[in-house]
This record gives C-alpha cells, sequence and structure tokens, in this order.
C-alpha cells in the first residue's frame, strides 16, 4: 500500500514538473493587456530612419504617415501623440 502511494505521490510530481517546463504552465494569474503591451513595446527597440527629421511638429495631426508618427514619437523630444502612454502614437488616426 504504501509502494503505491510512494509511486503515485513519485508520478504525479513528474507529471507536474514535465507540464511546467515544457508547456509552461504556471498558477500564476495572467498578466494585463497593458503589461504585455508595454513587454512589447519595449522589446521593439526602433532604428533611426533617413527619411525624417525632427522639425519641431509635436502632433498626430502634422503627420503625414504612420512611419513618421513613429519616427517623430520615438526620437523627437516633446511630441504629443501617445495620450494614452502605450507607445503607440497616434493609433486613433483614422488617416493612416
Amino acid at each position: 500500500m504504501i509502494r503505491k502511494l510512494v509511486l503515485t505521490a513519485i508520478l504525479l510530481g513528474a507529471a507536474y514538473k514535465y507540464a511546467h517546463t515544457q508547456h509552461g504552465w504556471s498558477w500564476e494569474a495572467p498578466p494585463a493587456l497593458d503589461e504585455i503591451a508595454a513587454k512589447l513595446v519595449a522589446q521593439k527597440k526602433p532604428q533611426p530612419d533617413d527619411r525624417f527629421e525632427c522639425d519641431g511638429r509635436r502632433y498626430c495631426s502634422q503627420m503625414n504617415s504612420r512611419d513618421e508618427a513613429e519616427y517623430f514619437h520615438h526620437f523627437c523630444p516633446d511630441t504629443r501623440m501617445d495620450g494614452n502612454q502605450n507607445g503607440v502614437p497616434c493609433e486613433d488616426d483614422t488617416r493612416f
């Protein structure tokens, strides 16, 4: 009887360890969408684009394309294009 309990405990422990390491199972609550977006933005390292240069424009209404808005947001000082601070400029601008 004790052998069966020990064997069952060993098998359950091995199954848990396999599931946890192979499938990334966790008992933690999933992160909020804002946290996920912030991590993705942090991972994406924008590179300067030679097509654009900082010329004092600050607002989405002054941009001509999504690429231009992203360049200004990441490389130019004092822009006002990311109202919700999630790292995505002009996301509500329907022109792009």
